[in-house]
């Protein structure tokens, strides 16, 4: 997979799987805490 934008040019993409916790704002002060399962991952050149 190859995709260019501009200067930029992504090698690779891909998902890395780890379990972490997020805390989502659900209003002024509130906090929704959410299990998240990966993060996603981009391996980007910039081309000078």
């Amino acid at each position: 997979m190859l995709s260019t934008s501009g200067e930029f040019v992504e090698v690779l993409c891909f998902r890395h799987f780890a379990r972490y916790m997020s805390f989502a704002p659900t209003g002024k002060q509130g906090r929704k805490k959410q299990i998240m399962d990966g993060i996603e991952v981009s391996v980007v050149l910039h081309l000078v």
